[in-house]
């Protein structure tokens, strides 16, 4: 139980991270 609550966390850390670099580089192509 306790490796798939882990599991679960590092998967949504990992997508967080990835929105949050697609919003990064986003931003930076409306920029220039």
């Amino acid at each position: 139980m306790q490796e798939l609550i882990r599991r679960r966390y590092i998967l949504s850390s990992f997508t967080g991270l990835h929105f949050w670099v697609g919003g990064l580089s986003t931003v930076f192509v409306n920029i220039y």
